[in-house]
């Protein structure tokens, strides 16, 4: 999936499907603060049984910030059928990105 400002208040979405080799695009108006965002990966039922977690992307993320009342770091794992399947790495400097990938693994900073 990728989202991105056209210009003004017109945004492009566009969703891949790799494995049926479809695509979905739309441009929306969007008016709001563009002050926060949510990244949603979620795994798929198939005849009753969580599929697998697809590989994903982007696996870099820029121009972020953490609005907390401390300066504590919040370390979010993703968790499928007891297993980590993906990671966060440290924030990058001045703590405005960061770096994730599909596993176990923790990735660099940016």
């Amino acid at each position: 999936m990728t989202i991105s400002k056209v210009s003004g208040t017109t945004w492009s979405i566009t969703v891949d499907d790799a494995t049926e080799g479809q695509s979905f695009s739309t441009d929306q108006t969007y008016t709001g603060p563009a002050a926060s965002a949510e990244w949603i990966v979620e795994a798929s039922e198939t005849d009753g049984t969580e599929a697998t977690l697809a590989a994903y992307s982007p696996t870099g993320f820029t121009g972020v910030s953490a609005d907390r009342p401390d300066s504590t770091e919040l370390a979010v794992h993703m968790v499928q059928n007891d297993a980590i399947v993906s990671v966060p790495s440290a924030p990058g400097e001045a703590g405005t990105s960061f770096n994730v990938d599909y596993g176990e693994s923790i990735p660099a900073p940016p």
